[in-house]
């Protein structure tokens, strides 16, 4: 079910903290995982019931495989394999076969594999290497894999992260202490989906289904608009499954850290989807070689990551073209450093947010074709037409200038992408509102508000989140 319906927020979610309440203290810390387990095995069963099954295979696999992996390196290579074989085979064997002029079979793609995935090998990874200590009975494995309010869409988190907790006598109770934080994440989470994310969402959608049709203005400020819904749309879902989180007592990682105030590239990903960037980091470009083998080996080793960092968002050649550009700015910018020319910050700032807003074009694009066609258009090579709205000011200077209505630009929608951009730039994180303590009443009235409006808004039916199949 979605974060961001009725049925989670008064139905799913306050009948959850009701039983972790009523029997945390009362339950054995097995029988509190297996009543984890069961709870997130509803939330996944409320979608799917095929996958579920799944689901289960390829927890009672990994959890098999990752009691012989810390004795032989072959067991970790089969996991490895194994894993990637069925993500392959859901998420991507249409897509190959497509390219050799195969029908495609019409393979759906399984809810959360691309994230439970990742999650699984980086266990398995990790067992290997002996940074995890103390093994998990299967239930705990269980719990850990399927928490429902990381399971979707992540954060991707490794065991490491929460053994201490999952091992822990009581892994899961629920507070006034931890309500009140985590209540604060799930609402900034709420206002930023249904109120900021929605709204941007329909901006961009505008420009992106009406390629041919689009002007100058229009494919930035759709573009605009999508990067900044993408920013607000994932943010906010992790932003929940924190607060979700933290309420039942576990803590998950954060992922995402004011990305768009990045000087460059190489620190808008250490800000960008913070989990996803280190299992690249950790479980790709280190095995790979890293840095150890001179600049252009380095330079080789991050394209090579950032293309299949772009693969793993889709089976699509626009993903590939997205992690692709990142790579190769990626290397630009390691190569400049060679030169020792550091620019200045507000440059550094604008270079950065302008590239990585262009490279947003080929994430959001049907496919190449009309991602070059925006691309075009944003660099003005058909002029700039006008809406209706400013036909006076273009007689007034005497401009020939075409008017016509456009897709995406008019005032109210140029003020909100504005608007959205403010609260980026200069907006307190999401951590910080959350930790405030001065003004508790002011905290609790400012929350109460963003509720409000986010469950009014709610009403007329928020759409899914980005990265909700995935």
């Amino acid at each position: 079910m979605n974060f961001a319906s009725n049925e989670f927020l008064f139905l799913f979610l306050p009948a959850t903290i009701a039983l972790v309440w009523f029997l945390a203290g009362r339950l054995h810390r097995e029988h509190l995982c297996l009543l984890i387990f069961g709870i997130s095995s509803t939330f996944y069963l409320f979608h799917s019931v095929y996958f579920y099954f799944l689901l289960l295979a390829s927890i009672l696999s990994n959890y098999g495989l990752g009691n012989l992996v810390s004795q032989r390196r072959s067991a970790l290579v089969i996991g490895i394999v194994f894993n990637l074989s069925i993500l392959f085979t859901f998420k991507y064997f249409n897509f190959f076969t497509a390219q050799f002029g195969y029908d495609a079979l019409n393979i759906a793609l399984p809810l959360a594999i691309s994230f439970y995935t990742f999650q699984q090998i980086s266990f398995l990874v990790d067992r290997f290497a002996g940074r995890i200590e103390s093994y998990p009975t299967l239930i705990t494995y269980a719990a850990y894999v399927t928490f429902f309010p990381q399971l979707v869409a992540g954060p991707i988190v490794r065991f490491g992260q929460v053994s201490r907790r999952l091992l822990s006598a009581r892994p899961f109770k629920v507070s006034l202490g931890r309500l009140r934080l985590g209540g604060a994440w799930l609402v900034i989470g709420l206002f930023k989906k249904v109120v900021l994310a929605d709204s941007l969402g329909s901006v961009a959608e505008a420009a992106y289904t009406n390629v041919a049709q689009l002007t100058f203005l229009d494919a930035w400020i759709g573009t605009l608009a999508f990067g900044l819904q993408i920013y607000f749309d994932f943010s906010a879902y992790t932003d929940i499954a924190i607060g979700c989180g933290l309420i039942l007592g576990l803590r998950l990682p954060e992922n995402f850290d004011r990305p768009y105030r990045a000087t460059n590239i190489s620190e808008f990903w250490r800000r960008w989807h913070m989990t996803l960037s280190r299992f690249l980091r950790d479980y790709l470009y280190i095995p790979l070689g890293g840095n150890r083998h001179g600049p252009w080996r380095r330079v080789l080793n991050v394209f090579i990551v950032m293309l299949l960092g772009g693969l793993w968002h889709g089976a699509n050649w626009t993903f590939v073209l997205w992690g692709g550009l990142h790579g190769l700015f990626l290397a630009f910018l390691s190569l400049w450093r060679k030169f020792g020319i550091a620019l200045p910050s507000p440059a550094g700032w604008f270079l950065t947010f302008l590239f990585v807003t262009l490279a947003w074009v080929a994430f959001r694009a049907n496919d190449i074709d009309d991602a070059a066609r925006i691309w075009l258009l944003m660099a003005g090579t058909e002029g700039v037409v006008l809406p209706p709205s400013a036909s006076g000011l273009a007689r007034l200077i005497g401009a020939e200038t075409e008017i016509r209505p456009l897709a995406a630009f008019n005032l109210l929608n140029l003020m909100l992408v504005l608007g959205a951009l403010a609260v980026v730039l200069l907006a307190p994180t999401t951590r910080q509102f959350a930790l405030w303590r001065r003004r508790p009443l002011t905290q609790a009235s400012i929350l109460g508000v963003l509720f409000a409006l986010a469950v009014i808004l709610m009403q007329d039916g928020s759409g899914r989140f980005i990265y909700f199949v995935f």
